[in-house]
This record gives C-alpha cells, structure tokens and sequence, in this order.
C-alpha cells in the first residue's frame, strides 16, 4: 500500500516531471538521429506525463483541501471572539449601568437633571446639555448622569435600571453586528493554483478583482478548424500565399495545399535531409530578384534544408528551378527586399547573404555559437536570434555586410529585473519592438535602443513554449504550448497595443511550431498552424449557436489580459542527482513507493516503455 506523501515532496516530483517532458521536447526536435537511451525517454512521453497529470491532480485537491481547513478555522476563531466579546460587553454594561444608577440615588427623586457630561460610546462623542426632566419623560437607554432632587420610590428605580441596563446591551450587539459585517470572511472559495502558476508559489500576484475585463469583438466569435493530412512528419514551416498554403516538414518534403478545399496540390520532393524553413516571392519580388530563373509570372518557392541546400521551386508548375549548396545545415531564412538578397541562417551559428539569382554567396559572418532560430529583415536592417538566448541586430552596409549595432547582455525588464537566457523559440518584429518567444510564460518585447524589455503573457504557467510569433495587420498572433497537457492553442493581440483579444483553442491541437496569417479586414482572418498538426483556422463572420466537430468559441482569458508575472526560475531546485535516467530502476510511481516503504531508492528515472506510438518513432531507423 502506498504511503501519503507530503506537499513539498509533490512539489518537486513535478518540477522533475516537467524537467523530464522538456528534455523530451527537445530530443524530439533535434535534427540528428537519436540513441537507443534518447528514444527510451521519448517513448515514455506518454506514461511521464500521465504521472505528472496524476501528480497535479493531487496536488490541487491537497490544496483545496487545506483552504477549506483554514477557512474553517478562521471562522471558529470568529465565533469563539465574537462569543467571548459578548460575553464581555454584557458585563461591562451590567457595571456601566449599576455605576450610572448609584449616581441617581444620591439625588433628590421626581426633580431629575442631567450634569454636563461627554458620553464616549461607538467612538463617537456626545455632548449632554443641563436640562431637567421628569421620571416618566426620560427615555430609555440614554447614557447620562441624572440629578433627582428628591427620593425615589424603589419600584421606579428598578424600573429606570432595567431600561437602562436593556438599552446598552442592545447597543452592544449592535455593535458587534457592525464588525462582524466588515470582518466576515468570504464564502467564494480561491481556487487553487499549480505550481509555477500565475498566483503560484514563488510568483507575483496581478490581479484586478473588482475590475471588470474588456472583452474585445473577437473573442465572440466563431472559429472553424479544418486539418490538412499528407506530411509524415513535423510540420516546421508554413506559408499562406493568397488561396494557397506551403508547408515544409521534417519528412523532407515541401507542399502546396488548396485553402478553399484543402487539397494538396504539389509534392516538391528534392531535399534530402529535414527541411526547415521556406519563403514565398511574389511575381515582383521574383522578377526583380531571380529574372534569370523566371520560366513564366509566378510565385517562387524557396526552401532551406539540413542537407546544407536551398532550393528555388516554380509554384505553379512545381519544377525545381535551382540548387544552391550551402556548406551549413539551413536553419532560417528570410529575404531582404532592400538589396534582393537572401539572409541565411545556419545550426552552426552563421549569417550569410545568398544571390539567389547566380547562387553566390555575398557575405558570411560567425556570428554565434549557437543555432540560428530566428530572422527578420527590416529595410536594411537584420535583427537575428540564436538557440543560446542571445539577440544581435546588424546594420546592412551598401557594400553588403553586417554591422552589429545591438547584442543582447544584461537586458532588463522594465520592472528592473535582469532578464534569463533562454532558448529562443520565435522572431518578430512590429511597431513597438523586437517579439521574441521562448520557454517561459512571457513574450518578451525588445527595445533594444534601451537595452530594456517589457512582457506581455502568453500563458497561464511558466512550463509553457512560444514557438510561432506573427504580425500581420491590426493583429498580433502567437502559439502557446502547455507541457503539462501536451497541447496548444492561439492568442490573439492588437499588434498596435499588444492589448489582449482572443484565445483560439480547439482542445485537440499538439504543439504548434510554426503559423502564418492572412487578415482581409477587421476580424476576417484565416491562420494556419503547423506543427504535429496542421491546420487551417477560420474566424467566422456569422454567429451561432450551433457547433459541430469543428467549430467552437473563442476564448477571452482575462488572465491574459492582466498585468505580465515573472516567470519563476526552473533551475532554483539542486536535484541534479534525481535527473539521471536509469532504465533498471522503474517508473517514478514505483519509486515513491518504494522510497516512503523505506526502501531507500531515490531513482526516478524511465522506465522502458513497450508503447512506442510516437510522431518520432521513424528517427529510431535512421
């Protein structure tokens, strides 16, 4: 039988859980074949993360569970005050009132006179005038002293002490009916939060209780999801070009889809390694950038590979129009507009400018020690990023190279808080900066010129990845993926205000690695996501009621919408030794077992699964 364990220990298996999926997310993501110890992890994906669900379940009804205690106990610490504060009063005005009528009896009865006197009660101060009044005229429970010139009869002064000793108990309840309405606990209960969460251990509260949020037009509508089938493997870039989409994959592969049916309708198979970015040049910019390789006016492919290759396809016609050989696995690419030239980014950390038009290389650069993940091209200006957390920005001289004017060391949050490294996931660049998405709850957005970055949330927890950033128009448009369910969604944004709009989410997506948007007027927008799915999402223009299989509501998160929180710190917890991988020692349910039976066994590592239905699993015959 299993042994409870404690709070803190429930804590830190999940933080080692969600150490464990990250490592898998990235053995999944690596552009190598994997080992027979790496593809063990990966396919225990499914039971780690099944134990990491049970694990935050726990959790949160351990939490509940001591709220309710501590609500309980709150609220018999109140009755035991209030009964003890009663108890109290009643007493007090016994003496009060036993007090006031010994100064009566010293006087004279039937002639009774108030003394000027200030009477203290409720924290309010009562200034009593002389005046003189009879027995039958004085009014029950006024606090004063009363002068009687003559004897009173013993039945009247009864009757006076009662009313007197009736009025102040009164008064007192009063009173404390007042308090208790100030001081009474709420019976909302809060609901509890996961660890890492936004009002979780270790993080700042935002929140704006009293506040009602602005829901913003898009967040009513109606979105349809329609799925594109055909690629074997990770969907790593898309393109949406007018009525057409183009997807690259890891199954070495480059397609074009029909957005109106969802049709495939070319194959461009040439690549012989993952492929794993593309572009789409319009006729003009094809004209003015490859006029020699122009067979007819049409769109131009380019696509970049880890077989160290570009390639220029004809769209229409699907032919391969050149092969340019790199000498670098192709990590990112994007064309300036400004110079037509090509920017190319390499795993090994190169930026090099490429004439697509004779396949020459103009200019290259080492300008990491990293993978390149990111590249933007504005005007003559390259802003890049790298898998080691680093951000440079280069200045494109006439003469064709690359002056750093920026390189990312110290950024500081607005807040003051020095900003972490952490692996860039996405690029991109509006209005108001540099967007840059990574592991962490936060999208970061630069001002460089500054050295300082302000956050915008992009997720409920800090075990998330943004992986796919995308202005375009009014809107900004960003993937969010959960580590702990394993799925993702949209956010949208104003890319003028970065102001929350809506959240698109199907429960039904897997990560999303990459998105492109088209936008034709104000909420008329088609995105397409590529990852382990791809799919087309259309915001409808007509509301309903009514939903099928694909079409849901969109989302307003008013977390979303709240101020940004600092993404904890993952690395805080020294369990170095806990995340060794031991394929002998069993699953992490196993161990805690053994370990509150005093077994002694701290492993926690994999155990190996006999399931091995996952998207990587044709990496374990390369």
């Amino acid at each position: 039988m299993a042994t409870t364990i404690s709070k803190n220990e429930t804590k830190k298996l999940i933080h080692k859980q969600r150490k464990k999926l990250r490592e898998i997310e990235q053995l999944e993501r690596v552009n190598r074949s994997l080992s027979s110890d790496e593809r063990v992890k990966v396919r225990s994906k499914r039971k780690v993360r099944k134990f990491l669900q049970s694990l935050l379940a726990d959790y949160v009804k351990d939490a509940v569970t001591a709220e309710e205690n501590e609500e309980a106990n709150i609220n018999e610490a109140e009755e035991t005050k209030g009964r003890s504060s009663e108890d109290g009063n009643e007493i007090e005005s016994e003496d009060r009132s036993t007090q006031e009528w010994k100064v009566v009896e010293e006087y004279t009865p039937w002639r009774v006179e108030t003394r000027d006197k200030t009477v203290s009660h409720d924290n309010k101060e009562l200034k009593q005038e002389p005046k003189s009044v009879s027995p039958d005229s004085t009014k029950s429970g006024e606090m004063c002293d009363l002068k009687v010139s003559s004897s009173v009869p013993a039945s009247a002064g009864d009757q006076t002490s009662r009313k007197v000793k009736d009025e102040l108990k009164q008064r007192a309840k009063d009173s404390r009916s007042d308090e208790n309405r100030v001081e009474k606990v709420s019976d909302v209960k809060v609901k509890a939060q996961l660890p890492g969460s936004a009002s979780g251990e270790g993080s700042t509260k935002a929140s704006k209780k009293n506040k009602k949020p602005f829901r913003p037009s898009l967040s009513t509508r109606n979105v349809k999801v329609t799925s594109l089938e055909g690629h074997s493997d990770l969907i790593t870039a898309v393109v949406l070009h007018k009525e057409t989409v183009v997807t690259a994959s890891r199954d070495t592969t480059v397609k074009t889809w029909d957005l109106s049916t969802g049709d495939q309708k070319k194959n461009f198979g040439g690549h012989s390694n993952y492929v794993t970015c593309l572009m789409v040049l319009d006729v003009a910019a094809a004209q003015k950038s490859v006029p020699n390789l122009m067979q007819a006016e049409e769109p131009i492919i380019v696509s970049g590979s880890f077989d160290c290759s570009l390639k220029v396809w004809s769209m229409d016609s699907g032919h391969l129009l050149k092969s340019i050989y790199t000498y670098n696995p192709v990590s990112q690419i994007s064309f300036g507009s400004e110079f037509s030239l090509l920017v190319v980014g390499s795993d090994t950390g190169k930026l090099e400018l490429w004439n697509l038009d004779n396949g020459e290389q103009r200019y290259s650069l080492h300008a990491y020690d990293a993978s390149v993940t990111g590249i933007k091209v504005v005007e003559k200006q390259l802003q890049s990023s790298a898998s080691d957390g680093t951000i440079k920005i280069y200045s494109i001289t006439d003469d064709m190279q690359l002056s750093c004017v920026f390189e990312s060391e110290n950024v500081m949050s607005t807040s003051g808080i020095r900003l972490t490294p952490r692996h860039v996931r996405s690029l991109e660049v509006c209005g108001k900066g540099t967007l840059i998405g990574d592991d962490a709850r936060n999208i970061k957005v630069l001002d460089w010129k500054k050295n300082e970055a302000s956050k915008i949330p992009n997720h409920h927890t800090d075990f998330s990845s943004t992986d796919a950033i995308r202005c375009c128009g009014d809107y900004l448009v960003a993937s969010s993926y959960d580590l702990d369910s394993g799925l993702g969604y949209i956010n949208v944004r104003s890319s003028h205000s970065l102001e929350y709009q809506a959240t698109f989410d199907d429960k039904d997506t897997e990560r999303i690695l990459s998105l492109d948007v088209r936008v034709l007027s104000a909420g008329d927008m088609t995105i397409v996501t590529g990852g382990v799915d791809l799919k087309v999402w259309e915001v409808l223009k007509q509301q309903t009621d009514e939903y099928s299989d694909n079409v849901f509501h969109a989302e307003y998160r008013a977390a979303l919408a709240e101020v940004a929180v600092d993404t904890e710190d993952e690395d805080d917890d020294n369990d170095d030794e806990d995340d060794d991988y031991n394929d002998d020692d069993g699953s992490d349910e196993d161990s805690i077992n053994k370990s509150n039976q005093g077994s002694g066994s701290k492993s926690l590592g994999f155990q190996q699964a006999t399931d091995s239905s996952t998207w990587l699993s044709w990496c374990s015959v390369l």
